[in-house]
C-alpha cells in the first residue's frame, strides 16, 4: 500500500487540474486568449505608430496636355487658356500603405472629418490638381471663375456629369468605391485633377516640402508606396513597431 501512495497522489492531482479546466471551459471563457483575432489587432494605446518622412522627385515630369477651349464666351471667339499658376507637383503626391486592410481583423479609424475635401475651379485650373480621400468622403466642386464650368468623369470607380453651373455655384460628388477618378471640365479641355480613393485611412498627401505624416499606423511590416499621376510608383517595405515611430524617405 505504501508503495502505491506516490501514484495515488499523482491521479488526485490530475483529476484536480481536469477538473479545474472544466470548469473553467464551461464558463464564458472570456479568461483565454482570442486565437485568430488577438495576434492580428494591435494593442490598445500603444499598438500604433506614425511613419513619417520626406519624398523628393527628381525625375522629369511630363507637362499636363493643353487645349483650346472651343466654346466662346458671352459670344466671343474661342480663346486659349490662360496661363496658371506654377503648380508644387511635390503636393501632387499621394503616400499610402498598399494591402487589403479589411481581410484582417485589426481596427483603422476613420479620417477625421475636420477638412472639407473640395477642389475649386479657379482661372480654368482645378484646385488641387491631386485630391485624396477616404471611401464615404463627399468632394464639394465649387466654381471661383467668372463664367460656366462643367466638371464630369468617366471613371470605372465613380462616373458623374455636374452640368454647367456658373460662379459662386458648388457641386458635389460623394465617392464610395476606391480608385483613380479622372476629373475634366466639358467647357475646358485642359482641365483636369485626379482623385485617390481609398477603402482605408492609411494615406496623406505630401506637404509643399515633401514631408508626409500617416499616423494610426498598426504594428507589422507594410508596403509605403509613393504615387504621382505622371510618375512611375516607388514603394518601401517598412517595418513599423507598436509606439514607435517609422522614419522614411523616398525619390521619385
Amino acid at each position: 500500500m505504501k508503495a502505491s501512495l506516490p501514484r495515488i497522489r499523482t491521479l488526485l492531482a490530475a483529476g484536480s487540474v481536469f477538473g479545474f479546466l472544466t470548469a473553467c471551459l464551461s464558463g464564458s471563457g472570456d479568461w483565454l486568449p482570442s486565437i485568430g483575432g488577438g495576434f492580428v489587432s494591435a494593442a490598445p494605446n500603444g499598438g500604433f505608430a506614425t511613419v513619417r518622412g520626406v519624398v523628393k522627385i527628381e525625375s522629369k515630369i511630363q507637362p499636363r496636355s493643353h487645349g483650346i477651349n472651343f466654346y466662346s464666351r458671352r459670344g466671343g471667339p474661342a480663346v486659349p487658356p490662360k496661363p496658371t499658376a506654377s503648380i508644387n507637383e511635390l503636393e501632387n503626391v499621394v503616400l499610402y500603405l498598399e494591402g487589403n486592410f479589411k481581410a484582417t481583423e485589426a481596427p483603422f479609424p476613420r479620417r477625421p472629418a475636420t477638412v472639407v475635401s473640395t477642389i475649386r475651379q479657379v482661372n480654368e485650373t482645378f484646385l488641387p490638381q491631386v485630391l485624396a480621400i477616404q471611401t464615404g468622403d463627399t468632394v464639394h466642386f465649387p466654381n471661383d471663375d467668372p463664367f460656366f464650368h462643367n466638371v464630369f468623369s468617366l471613371s470605372g470607380s465613380r462616373s458623374f456629369d455636374l452640368g454647367r453651373y456658373p460662379k459662386n455655384q458648388v457641386r458635389s460628388v460623394k465617392f464610395d468605391r476606391p480608385g483613380i477618378i479622372k476629373v475634366f471640365c466639358h467647357i475646358h479641355s485642359h482641365m483636369n485633377a485626379a482623385i485617390r480613393v481609398f477603402d482605408h485611412s492609411y494615406f496623406c498627401r505630401a506637404g509643399s516640402d515633401g514631408s508626409f505624416s500617416i499616423s494610426q499606423v498598426p504594428e507589422g511590416t507594410h508596403t509605403l508606396v509613393a504615387w504621382h499621376e505622371r510618375l512611375k510608383l516607388r514603394r518601401q517595405v517598412i517595418r513599423v513597431q507598436p509606439g514607435e515611430n517609422a522614419s522614411v524617405d523616398l525619390v521619385l
